[in-house]
């Protein structure tokens, strides 16, 4: 089984898309008219937030080489890279999921086998949200281990990039003239015709 440190190496090339998907699911879910939204109960917000997600996880990660998109009984999931599978889920700040505790949901959590899905590590991608359920406090990996946690680790809200700057090396103005010569006008040569 990989370690929390084997598992961020993994990941690390798709942090920025996976904290995109939930991002992006966010705003979607802003994007519902605040009054049906202070309507929906914590579960019923969740449940469309999970669908955003999704959405965003198809669309945004679904082509790439080396992700695998899955559906096994209505759990949902990417395989990445062959090492790891991620469930996308709400989570609490210790980084656990809050599900009816059906038998795939215990061997999901208990890192068992379930069929139709990669016997590799599972993994949850989630959000955490403030106490009045209404900004993401952190998005975060977390390894279920039965009805605890392994570990988890927040995804960086900075992706960092690496630029490199190339110096313009100024040049020196010619010597005796200048470099910027005005327009003179030219005329045209009066027609013969209108002289007379």
């Amino acid at each position: 089984m990989l370690s929390q440190s084997e598992v961020q190496t993994v990941l690390e090339p798709y942090h920025h898309l996976l904290r995109k998907v939930v991002e992006d699911a966010w705003q979607i879910w802003e994007s519902v008219p605040a009054t049906i939204r202070a309507m929906l109960s914590p579960t019923a917000q969740a449940t469309m937030i999970h669908d955003f997600v999704e959405h965003e996880v198809r669309n945004q990660l679904g082509h790439l080489p080396g992700v695998v998109l899955g559906e096994c009984q209505r759990l949902f999931f990417a395989e990445v890279e062959r090492k790891v599978v991620i469930r996308f889920k709400k989570l609490d700040s210790l980084g656990r999921a809050s599900n009816v505790q059906t038998e795939q949901v215990k061997k999901y959590n208990a890192q068992g086998f379930l069929p139709g899905v990669p016997d590799v590590i599972k993994l949850n991608l989630g959000y955490t949200l403030d106490q009045t359920n209404t900004s993401i406090t952190s998005i975060m990996i977390s390894m279920p281990n039965g009805r605890h946690i392994a570990w988890h680790y927040s995804i960086p809200d900075t992706v960092q990039t690496v630029a490199t700057v190339t110096p313009l090396t100024p040049r020196r103005p010619r010597e005796g003239g200048r470099r910027v010569w005005p327009k003179v006008p030219t005329r045209k040569p009066e027609d013969e015709n209108d002289n007379a």
